[in-house]
């Protein structure tokens, strides 16, 4: 191989001069013919050098799209990966959330009132999934094939679905605070206020299973296998009984020390 600065092997010496005198004697020759041949030549030869740079360019864009593709396709997997790891966790979690709004709606109606831990939302786990431009998605396409592609891009609309469906938990979930006497006197339309909440709520829980069912049955059509460990500092498991989520305030519980990674 030549380096710069390095001595020419006598093959490659030879070649060199070969073509440095053929271009230097085919300059020559349309110098003497005149000044027309000359600018052809020139012109072909910046004609050729602008071609061969655009060349090059494009080997170069295209080299970029194929790494952006494969880092996007690996942070849609992983985001597929969390996202079924984020399922486990709720749905662990959504018979007991289901029982306790029953049993608040229950109240509601008898008369009662609610103390404060039975008005108190726990902390629902935060749902989020990575999207990518339409662009990326063709090229991650041409990689994995559209049934791939197809369930990864999915898998994020419907964690979309379960986020709007726990923003509404969130929201409806504080109107259970009308029957807690620590906020004063309640009526009848305060507690007509907390039965309909709580049918919202229920709503909102029965379609998160839904879209969970749906994301456990694509995931049956797809290889895709976690490629970074599970985080023990921030991953979340899902609780092992209903106590758990009343007691810790929480859908959702912290690994154990000495407890074995799940995923």
């Amino acid at each position: 191989m030549c380096r710069w600065g390095a001595p020419i092997d006598a093959d490659g010496g030879q070649m060199f001069r070969t073509v440095r005198d053929r271009v230097v004697g085919w300059h020559t020759g349309l110098r003497a013919r005149g000044t027309l041949s000359l600018f052809a030549f020139e012109f072909f030869v910046v004609v050729l050098g602008v071609l061969a740079a655009q060349a090059v360019q494009s080997w170069v864009q295209d080299r970029e799209q194929r790494l952006h593709a494969e880092a996007e396709q690996a942070r849609l997997e992983q985001g597929f990966i969390q996202s079924r790891q984020s399922a486990q966790v709720w749905r662990a979690a959504l018979p007991c959330l289901r029982d306790r709004v029953r049993e608040v709606m229950r109240i509601a109606g008898s008369g009662a009132l609610l103390d404060n831990a039975q008005s108190r939302r726990p902390k629902l786990v935060q749902s989020t999934y990575p999207g990518v431009s339409p662009e990326t998605s063709r090229l991650i396409e041409q990689r994995i094939g559209p049934q791939q592609t197809g369930i990864l891009l999915a898998t994020q609309a419907r964690f979309d679905t379960v986020k709007l469906a726990a923003d509404e938990i969130r929201v409806e979930w504080e109107m259970f605070r009308l029957l807690d006497p620590d906020f004063g006197q309640t009526g009848s339309a305060d507690r007509a206020a907390v039965r309909a909440s709580g049918a919202a709520i229920l709503n909102s829980l029965r379609t998160i299973e839904v879209v969970l069912d749906a994301i456990e049955d694509q995931a049956r059509l797809t290889d895709v296998r976690p490629n970074i460990p599970f985080d023990r500092q921030v991953g979340l498991m899902p609780v092992r009984n209903c106590d758990e989520i009343w007691a810790q305030g929480a859908a959702y519980r912290t690994i154990e020390p000495g407890e074995p990674s799940p995923y």
